[in-house]
């Protein structure tokens, strides 16, 4: 009697029905407890649920993987693109200096011309 109220309290407060175990009577064979072949079973399922967890984030890596050469190549497209905006942004700014400078001697000897 006191070792029924015991594991009504146990499952009240931990849920489930721990009589599974058996731990308080303890001449009585645990007649419940997982056989070798569940618990194989069961470990293969764990074994094949986190193979294919695996096999997902292996390819979810592969991918990133992927679209990191991707934006690597993209980024030196892009780099190669600049460098030449930027010689030719060059170029036409020293012919803008030269043509500056002969503007600027053109004004200057057109003011002695009044």
């Amino acid at each position: 009697m006191e070792h029924e109220h015991i594991m009504n309290e146990r499952n009240a407060l931990l849920g489930g029905d721990l009589n599974t175990y058996n731990t308080l009577n303890e001449k009585e064979p645990a007649r419940t407890f997982l056989k070798n072949v569940d618990l194989k079973q069961q470990q293969r399922q764990a074994i094949k649920e986190q193979d294919e967890g695996i096999e997902a984030l292996s390819a979810a890596i592969q991918r990133q993987k992927q679209m990191g050469h991707a934006i690597s190549n993209e980024i030196d497209t892009q780099n190669d693109i600049i460098a030449e905006i930027s010689e030719n942004v060059t170029d036409v700014d020293i012919r803008i200096q030269h043509e500056t400078k002969r503007v600027n001697r053109i004004t200057y000897k057109s003011s002695f011309c009044r």
